[in-house]
């Protein structure tokens, strides 16, 4: 929804277009896309960098509740 006051032009949407035929010349650009082969390798090698990326976000999560808690002054002990 346009705002009034900043004078947006009324806009009437889409128009048909009368005419024009579609034309598809995919040809040579499907063949190639079939003989191009599978990403079966390119997803493997997505799927465990995103596992390793996962992994070192709970590590570094889990180190920093550990310097929190070996560094922090617990009652009952006494101050070094």
């Amino acid at each position: 929804m346009a705002n009034r006051a900043l004078g947006a032009p009324r806009l009437t949407g889409p128009q048909p277009v009368s005419g024009q035929a579609v034309t598809t010349e995919t040809g040579d650009l499907v063949q190639s896309l079939i003989t191009a082969g599978d990403s079966r390798r390119a997803d493997a090698i997505f799927f465990y960098a995103m596992v390793a990326c996962g992994l070192s976000v709970l590590a570094i999560v889990f180190l920093i509740v550990y310097e929190l808690v070996t560094k922090s002054n617990l009652p009952g002990t006494p101050l070094a």
